[in-house]
């Protein structure tokens, strides 16, 4: 991870969730994420997938949204940027989703993988 300003954002958001963490196991926490570039629309998730990662936007707002029968879009929550993103019951129990999970805007999102914490 190379973004400065977002490895400061990114330590101080893990450390309000988890304060004992010291500075060797957030740099060792930090190296386990990854980096992808999406653009407005697409998706970090897709029903039927199984959520085996948790993301981070660094400045897009998203969406969790699933299908109706009608085939409508009902979503389930907006999140702004800097948010740990994820179906955590899939993340969970290894189960396909129900939902999608969207960006709006083009941005960089982190992510890393069940393996990568679980190793942490």
């Amino acid at each position: 991870m190379k973004n400065t300003n977002f490895e400061k954002q990114l330590i101080e958001m893990i450390v309000s969730y988890y304060q004992p963490f010291n500075q060797e196991q957030l740099t060792n926490g930090l190296k386990k994420f990854e980096k992808i570039s999406l653009l407005a629309g697409d998706h970090l998730i897709k029903t039927g997938e199984i959520a085996d990662k948790i993301f981070i936007t660094e400045k897009s707002i998203t969406r969790n949204y699933t299908i109706d029968e009608k085939n409508e879009e009902k979503i389930i929550w907006i999140e702004s940027e800097m948010r740990f993103l994820a179906d955590f019951e899939s993340f969970k129990t290894e189960q396909p989703t129900q939902y999608n999970i969207q960006v709006y805007e083009d941005t960089d999102v982190y992510y890393i993988t069940k393996t990568n914490l679980l190793e942490l």
